[in-house]
């Protein structure tokens, strides 16, 4: 094609047709023999095309929308790039993203000076003064994947790859990472697949978390079980895990991660920092934020609940119990622990260390050790989980009432959480896969 008759800035290929954008906001369009003046968008200065044609720049986003250029925002946009029905765009330090430009929610992280952005699938990459960062399914907040101001000069994403330019003019390819939803309980020696799944920490959007302990490694999935990130390898340094079993979520976004044979705890905050917790701990499976912002942290091998305060992780003694402490969940003002091979949960007073109450849970009736977990219901009972006998329990915490059996054929069934749907989500750990598990 003959180029346009301005100066142009941006072109696009949309509907089989060439559009071009000129310097003086002009947008082009070419049409049999040659091109035409559609609009003029002051402000604009890069055009963009997805299921829809978009126009972005120091003036703000618009839409083409039958003919019409429509206003999304009148904020300035340095960066942007569309995928499907989604619109990414940042003013330099915040990315948004939202469907078809409307609603957008921001993605957690602060970044400075952002110069690109670009989609890899349903992920989003920043490039930003600081390095290379990504938020999986442009839902987790920023983490950081290459550090330094000049790593690279340019970026761009597609379907499977993502593109990155180095300051010496090499081009990296960085390939989608395959992995299998966590329904499937595929082949567990397929690296994409889960294996042996335990711990699950679910945040108020809906993805959640996972601990894929024989992969020695923590995945994040969409509420639909799409893979957006993973964390970890086997390994004793900063990062590295060794069979990882329970997680916790707190409400400012920290991942609190039971580094079983490791024998700590690693919290790894929204943008990939990390920090480890009781290094001297012997196979510790449980966690849990308290409300005021402390841990606890289940001791298993030494029978023990441990409290550790921030900022410098103090650790204090809660209680000794009979038997190894798994699973642990907040109930009425009381801390409910469990210990699977002394047949019961305890319900502990987290000030006095005192076992309040003892409850019994049928399917650990043989008290052996099993890795049973908890978690509380909209009822305000428990769930206890039992692995042995492939069943899952309801305790009264009041011990008013008695248990009541909600699932059996649950084989391996293991850590327990709720879903905001109201729903659970468990690990079904020897089949290597979560269910869904719907609450009468």
């Amino acid at each position: 094609h003959p180029p346009p008759a301005c100066e142009p800035r941006s072109a696009v290929r949309y509907a089989e047709e060439l559009w071009a954008l000129c310097s003086d906001g002009r947008v082009m369009r070419f049409q049999g023999q040659g091109w035409s003046r559609t609009a003029t968008v002051v402000g604009a200065t890069h055009l963009d095309v997805a299921e829809a044609l978009w126009a972005w720049g120091p003036g703000g986003i618009w839409r083409l929308d039958d003919r019409n250029w429509n206003t999304v925002s009148s904020d300035p946009v340095v960066a942007a790039e569309a995928n499907g029905p989604w619109l990414a765009w940042s003013d330099g330090s915040t990315a948004w993203v939202g469907r078809g430009g409307t609603n957008p929610r921001p993605i957690n992280g602060r970044l400075e000076d952002i110069k690109k952005i670009a989609w890899q699938g349903s992920s989003l990459w920043a490039l930003d003064a600081t390095g290379l960062h990504r938020s999986g399914g442009a839902m987790l907040p920023w983490r950081q994947v290459l550090e330094g101001d000049d790593v690279l000069l340019d970026l761009a994403g597609g379907t499977e790859s993502l593109w990155g330019v180095r300051p010496d003019g090499l081009i990296i390819e960085w390939p989608l990472a395959p992995c299998a939803p966590p329904w499937s309980g595929a082949n567990p020696d397929d690296p994409q697949s889960l294996k042996e799944p335990r711990g699950i920490a679910v945040s108020t959007d809906g993805w959640f978390a996972v601990a894929d302990t024989q992969n020695h490694r923590v995945r994040w999935y969409s509420e639909s079980g799409v893979c957006l990130d993973e964390f970890g390898s086997q390994g004793v340094d900063l990062g590295g895990l060794h069979e990882p079993s329970g997680l916790s979520l707190s409400q400012d976004g920290r991942l609190a991660i039971a580094d079983t044979w490791n024998g700590r705890i690693q919290i790894v905050d929204g943008s990939g920092d990390i920090e480890i917790v009781g290094d001297s701990l012997f196979g510790p499976r449980g966690v849990l934020w308290l409300d005021d912002g402390s841990l606890l942290v289940s001791d298993t091998g030494n029978r023990r609940l441990y409290r550790f305060t921030p900022p410098q992780w103090e650790q204090q003694l809660v209680t000794d119990l009979q038997a190894p402490v798994v699973g642990l969940a907040q109930v009425g003002g009381l801390i409910a622990a469990a210990t699977p091979a002394d047949g019961a949960v305890v319900l502990v007073d987290l000030n006095t260390g005192d076992i309040v109450r003892r409850l019994e849970v049928p399917g650990w009736r043989r008290r052996t050790q099993q890795e049973g977990y908890l978690a509380l219901l909209p009822s305000g009972r428990l769930a206890a989980s039992a692995p042995q006998t492939a069943e899952l329990w309801s305790i009264d915490p009041t011990g008013s009432e008695p248990a009541k059996l909600l699932h059996s054929n649950l084989p391996g069934i293991t850590a327990i959480t709720l879903l905001p749907d109201g729903d659970l989500l468990a690990s079904l750990t020897w089949e290597h896969r979560l269910v869904r598990i719907e609450l009468d």
